[in-house]
């Protein structure tokens, strides 16, 4: 079956038409059909300054969640910056005394910096991911402060006991020998009375001993005189031996003679002289040994002040055990408040947004001004009646009918501005940078469509509305562009919507013109690239057809 030229057109626009949801559909679920598998492209700021283990226990936990891009920082200022200048989407801080403060039970912070006017999703999704590490933190550091307070006052308990014990068997083992010091000086005290006594005696034996000497030496030599004499005697005169005693008398005297009772006599003082002088060597060896003795005792009673300053130094320990158990029970008594307070998360909000609505209006916004746009061309262009004259499709001056229709464009941009004012309530909104938003992302829009209106006629209708889906799906209004496929995060530059959502957020959350100016001008540089393809397009279709 032959089908008729003049239907082709018609069928392969409807074909076409019927098929435009599907378009939609394709890329705006293919953009936003698992944004969170792909979290992990979204570039994060990481310092990690803590010099102990728990700050890269918190690195190893972020690296092993795989949920964002890490990108190491040496400096908090520079990670900061970076979020500011929208380098990154957050930053996450560990102090250098991390690890220190909680080994010594100071309480600490993490720092975490997100920028949610660049994008809210984001900056919620790793927020909540810095309130996981923090509570994840806390849990550990809860057992291991539990753990060590109970050792530190268990530790602190046995030495106390065992500090009594020992204090208990040293006062009285000083109890025994202050007891044995006092008996051992009574007792000296007699030894030494007894010792000067004993020396005393020898020294008067020695003084008798003198005088027993001299008196023996004197009786000896009267008895060798009266012996010689009473034996001279009996021999010159026999007679007086016949009297009984005379003759005793007599013999005696022979016998002292005959046995030299003298001799015997000195060696008897001798020996007793030896041992005199043994007695006085003994003397002086025992009044040594009493000194010795009195050194020790001296001694004895030096190394029981020592003891008493150990036991004094004992119990000085004992008291400062018993200070350090109290300050860990006191510290276990405020546990619960350090387990719960030991780290917070310190989050700091740069260009801050009070809610979804406020950062998705710029996304929105922007869908609205391409579809306002295409609203204009299909209902005042393409008018099945021409009852808009100068703005129907066969009006043949084109430049002045796109003039007219960017006066309509701003009338828009007036309009719309107000009643976004007047309606929503936006806690940063600056009026003056949303009209001029609205201006200049309208105008670009509405070039845009106009070109490819006039220039491709149906087939540009088509890639007006191909055009609403792609920057709908990679515009990154909503959820970051790293998280979209590859073939969004390459065209995510050329995209127009990408400049217009930049630039509401610097309306609608605070502005800030480093980001407004560059944005601005890239969509005036589409306005006036297109106005100047309008321009062209349009002499040249007024020329052909002349």
């Amino acid at each position: 079956m032959k089908i008729n030229k003049k239907y082709i057109k018609p069928i392969v626009i409807t074909a076409v038409i019927m098929i435009i949801p599907f378009f939609y559909v394709l890329f705006f679920l293919k953009a936003f059909w698992d944004p969170y598998s792909n979290m992990k492209n979204i570039p994060v700021a990481l310092v990690n300054l803590d010099k102990g283990e728990v700050g890269k226990d918190i690195v190893d936990k972020i690296v092993d969640s795989n949920i964002m891009d890490i990108k190491f920082l040496d400096s908090i200022e520079e990670a900061n910056k970076g979020v500011k200048d929208r380098k990154y989407y957050a930053s996450i801080s560990i102090p250098e005394n991390f690890t220190y403060d909680l080994e010594h039970l100071n309480k600490t912070e993490i720092v975490y910096h997100s920028n949610k006017k660049y994008n809210f999703i984001a900056s919620q999704i790793y927020e909540k991911v810095a309130i996981e590490i923090q509570h994840s933190i806390k849990e550990k550091v809860g057992a291991k402060v539990v753990k060590k307070l109970n050792e530190g006052i268990e530790d602190s308990a046995n030495k106390v006991s065992k500090l009594n014990v020992g204090l208990g068997k040293i006062n009285d083992g000083s109890s025994k020998i202050h007891e044995g010091i006092k008996t051992l000086s009574g007792k000296y005290e007699e030894f030494d009375k007894g010792v000067n006594s004993l020396d005393n005696g020898l020294k008067t034996l020695d003084t008798g001993y003198d005088k027993y000497r001299n008196g023996v030496d004197k009786a000896v030599d009267g008895l060798d005189k009266i012996s010689e004499g009473v034996v001279s005697l009996g021999d010159r005169f026999p007679l007086l031996k016949i009297s009984s005693n005379f003759k005793k008398l007599y013999n005696g005297a022979k016998k002292v003679k005959t046995d030299n009772v003298k001799n015997q006599i000195n060696e008897g003082g001798i020996k007793l002289k030896e041992g005199i002088d043994k007695l006085n060597s003994g003397s002086e060896k025992l009044s040594s040994s009493s000194a010795l003795i009195k050194n020790a005792l001296t001694q004895f009673k030096d190394y029981s002040k020592k003891l008493d300053n150990g036991i004094r130094e004992a119990h000085l320990a004992v008291n400062h055990s018993s200070k350090e158990a109290n300050k860990k029970l006191k510290e276990l008594k405020n546990l619960n408040d350090f387990v719960e307070n030991s780290v917070s998360l310190k989050i700091v909000d740069i260009d801050n947004v009070d809610n979804y609505g406020t950062v998705f209006a710029a996304y929105f916004m922007s869908i609205s001004l391409w579809v306002g746009s295409l609203v204009i061309i299909v209902v005042m262009y393409y008018d099945a009646k021409d009852r808009f004259g100068i703005f129907d499709r066969n009006y043949k001056n084109k430049i002045k009918q796109y003039g007219l229709y960017l006066g309509l464009v701003l009338i828009q941009s007036f309009i719309l501005s107000a009643l976004v004012t007047v309606n929503f309530n936006f806690s940063n909104l600056s009026f003056p940078i949303l009209l001029a938003s609205m201006i200049i992302s309208d105008l670009a829009f509405f070039s845009m469509v106009y070109f490819f209106i006039i220039s491709f006629d149906d087939i540009g209708k088509f890639l007006t509305i191909i055009l609403l889906i792609i920057q709908i799906s990679a515009s990154a209004g909503t959820f970051p562009i790293e998280t979209a496929p590859k073939l969004f995060i390459d065209i995510f530059p050329f995209i127009p919507m990408k400049y217009s959502v930049s630039l509401f957020k610097e309306a609608f959350a605070g502005f800030d013109a480093q980001f407004f100016i560059p944005n601005f001008a890239t969509l005036s540089e589409l306005f006036i690239l297109f106005s100047i393809l309008i321009f062209v397009v349009a002499k040249l279709k007024n020329k052909n057809k002349v």
